[in-house]
């Protein structure tokens, strides 16, 4: 969706959507530009104006006071009489009138940054780097690259009158996060910051919220960008609500599979990023997840009846009185008994089987006669263990 798209008259109120669009099975990171634009009827006149009349020198001059005048959708400008009208409604009535024009405003997005999630390439050295880049195509065929796409638009930021920044992340095309930036006397890296931060879809993050950090460069050492954190207590603790991972990948709730990755939390109680992460897209287990699996089909893992063969005087049981097998643990323990169910729903959905073994969750089997659906099953295994706080014991 890179595309500039121009009307017979043309005011830039430049704005920013920063989205995340599932295209295929990748996510991929989309900044825009919006330009509002005009559509404009010759010879025609508006029969009201619902704002205001006033007295302008000229039509370009009438479409700016429409621009800037949020209420406005349409305007109308006299040359005889110099009047400028402006008015509420998009769809407004007209009469012919010579040397008159009606100017209805267009808002059209530019994307100036897609950036795709996976594909081992910086997001953050693409917003900054247009030699990291392939540049974008006019219209945009996202099928011929999987490298990230960027306009040098980016870098006249401050030329092109930036009023709002939006970010947005979608996923199957349905938007599920959203917040909206103020960019007026802004450059390209200081627009995502807190104070500017106008609104969003986090009911609890505003211009007053705790947060350690909250920008584009983020946690430089982490490579953390495009971060909005609210604290860091241990990796099992850490809260926050949005973030774009590069490769350093430290904590398990970060080791979702290649980067870049595009992570939110989903809740408010708590904004904890490992219980209730989420990840765009979540089609490919992380690589946290094969090693443990690897783990557990073999039963050296951390649970206490293998600590209790190395360490004989440690307790072999879980906390509900039984031995803390990788059975138990996988299928049997009554601590985990919700989570194992949604597991289960969603494994049966896969593979049409409602009987779940350690076979189906593991492999065990050499034939494995769920090996076509094992990444699937592998995610949804990874969602329990990460739930159920399997990396923190």
């Amino acid at each position: 969706m890179i595309f500039f798209k121009s009307k017979h008259c043309n005011i830039l109120d430049v704005s920013f959507c920063c989205g995340f669009l599932i295209l295929t099975s990748s996510a991929v990171f989309s900044i825009a530009l919006n330009q509002i634009n005009f559509d404009v009827f010759k010879d025609k006149r508006l029969l009201s104006g619902s704002i205001t009349t006033t007295s302008v020198r000229s039509a370009l001059a009438c479409a700016a006071l429409c621009t800037f005048d949020k209420k406005c959708c349409s305007s109308n400008y006299e040359k005889g009489s110099k009047l400028c009208t402006l008015e509420t409604s998009c769809m407004q009535n007209m009469e012919p009138f010579l040397n008159s024009q009606v100017m209805i405003k267009v808002i059209n997005w530019i994307p100036v940054l897609v950036a795709y999630s996976g594909n081992e390439q910086s997001v953050y050295t693409a917003w900054t780097n247009q030699t990291e880049c392939n540049d974008l195509t006019t219209p945009l065929d996202i099928s011929v690259t999987t490298r990230h796409l960027r306009n040098p638009l980016i870098d006249r930021w401050t030329d092109v009158g930036v009023k709002k920044v939006k970010v947005q992340l979608f996923t199957n095309d349905v938007p599920v996060v959203w917040m909206l930036f103020n960019g007026e006397d802004t450059n390209e890296m200081n627009w995502f910051s807190q104070e500017n931060l106008m609104n969003s879809s986090f009911n609890d993050l505003t211009t007053s919220s705790p947060t350690n950090y909250f920008g584009i460069v983020g946690h430089w050492s982490q490579l953390r960008h495009f971060f909005i954190n609210r604290a860091y207590i241990n990796c099992g603790t850490d809260e926050g609500w949005f973030v774009v991972l590069g490769d350093c990948q430290k904590c398990a709730w970060e080791q979702q599979g290649l980067f870049p990755l595009f992570l939110y939390t989903k809740s408010n109680s708590p904004r904890n990023w490992v219980a209730v992460c989420q990840k765009i897209p979540k089609d490919l287990p992380s690589k946290w997840s094969f090693s443990i699996t690897t783990s557990l089909r073999t039963g050296y893992c951390d649970l206490n009846d293998y600590k209790s063969k190395i360490i004989p005087s440690s307790d072999k049981n879980c906390s509900c009185g039984e031995p803390e097998t990788v059975e138990h643990y996988l299928l049997h323990c009554s601590n985990y008994e919700e989570a194992r169910e949604r597991m289960r729903t969603s494994i049966y959905f896969i593979t049409g089987n409602i009987h779940m073994d350690l076979d189906t969750l593991l492999g065990i089997d050499e034939e494995d006669i769920n090996r076509d659906n094992r990444n699937e099953i592998l995610c949804h295994l990874e969602n329990y263990l990460t739930e159920e706080h399997y990396s923190n014991m």
